[in-house]
């Protein structure tokens, strides 16, 4: 059985950032808000065409951070 190797918080967000890019997002946008927050190191910001592309990314980030 493989192990997992937990991803830093940076790396989670460039991925989501990668997958984003990848498919087509505008204006995307990663803040480092780790010293302002409690509860989350980065926020990614997106521009999506229409819902069905914001249902897509959301469903691929989710794949690839699963995977």
């Amino acid at each position: 059985m493989a192990t997992q190797t937990a991803l830093q918080p940076i790396d989670v967000a460039r991925k989501a950032v990668d997958v984003a890019s990848d498919r087509q997002a505008s204006d995307i946008v990663m803040l480092d808000i780790r010293k302002v927050s409690d509860f989350a190191d980065f926020f990614v910001i997106l521009n999506a065409e229409s819902t069905r592309q914001i249902d897509d990314l959301t469903d691929e980030i989710e794949n690839v951070l699963e995977s």
